[in-house]
């Protein structure tokens, strides 16, 4: 039963909509067959959370609406419409009542989970990826690697003198550092890249379907910018990139970013302010 849920939840939303529908239905086959012997509103709400859950508040609404009304209709006791009380009618509204309200209640729940969620994945100071959230999608993009043959790169960045920048002008000024850079990360990269906060003063950079010239220029370009935004504020910031460029998906991404940092310290150890890139081509057998 999970595994078809997961499955649900990766499909388009009109299909947790339309599996409620066939759910509902069979649900109020079933009651017409029972009648009145065996009560069966409370069992309606499984495709009422069923569409809240997976297609959303208005396809749950919606669902509520029709459960409400299939419950009706499947009541033998019930005559028919032109013939109902009101005693019939009042039933049936406040089922419908019922049915929107864990609708509603469970609707507010999945917008608080997916918010939750996407606070896990988001450095709260720079408003970039964490570390986790970065690692996932890197992954995801080795295996798409593999798929299409298509290399990729990732990249390390350390900010030259952050510490000293704490030390001289006090940890407020250093959050405003790391603030701007991933500010102007998010603004430089590509849609398609990935940045990330990845401890500290450190950032990482994903780059899809990027060879080492590539990788190059849209590095430069990002190095250009916030070298620029550091100098406008005065702040004696500077970046050590290193660049590993993938062309063999089958190393892991650990091993990528390792390479990457040893780049990166590369670059910090022949005077900073630089960016040094490498290829790590598939292995000799």
């Amino acid at each position: 039963m999970i595994g078809i849920l997961r499955r649900v939840e990766r499909r388009p939303k009109f299909v947790a909509t339309v599996l409620s529908c066939a759910v509902l239905a069979a649900i109020g086959y079933c009651d017409s067959l029972v009648g009145t012997r065996i009560t069966v509103s409370y069992i309606y709400l499984a495709p009422v959370a069923l569409a809240t859950w997976y297609a959303g508040r208005w396809s749950g609404l919606a669902i509520s609406l029709v459960a409400a009304a299939v419950w009706a209709l499947a009541n033998p006791q019930v005559p028919a419409w032109g013939g109902r009380s009101m005693l019939d009618l009042w039933n049936a509204a406040s089922l419908l009542v019922f049915y929107v309200t864990v609708s509603l209640l469970l609707s507010a729940l999945r917008s608080s989970l997916d918010r939750l969620k996407g606070l896990a994945k988001v450095d709260s100071l720079t408003g970039l990826a964490n570390r986790r959230a970065f690692l996932e999608v890197a992954e995801i993009e080795r295996r798409r690697s593999i798929r299409s043959g298509n290399a990729f790169a990732v990249a390390f960045v350390d900010l030259d003198n952050f510490k000293a920048v704490n030390d001289g002008f006090g940890h407020d000024v250093g959050d405003a550092v790391l603030q701007e850079v991933g500010r102007i990360m998010l603004g430089s990269l590509r849609a398609t890249d990935c940045a990330c906060r990845f401890g500290g003063d450190e950032f990482a950079v994903l780059l899809p379907a990027t060879d080492r010239e590539k990788a190059k220029t849209v590095l430069e370009k990002l190095h250009d910018a916030i070298k620029s935004s550091m100098e406008l504020h005065r702040w004696p910031v500077t970046l050590s990139i290193g660049i590993a460029v993938c062309e063999d998906p089958t190393r892991g991404i650990d091993e990528l970013l390792s390479k990457a940092d040893s780049l990166m310290y590369e670059a910090k150890t022949s005077g900073k302010n630089s960016l040094k890139a490498a290829v790590l081509s598939a292995r000799l057998v």
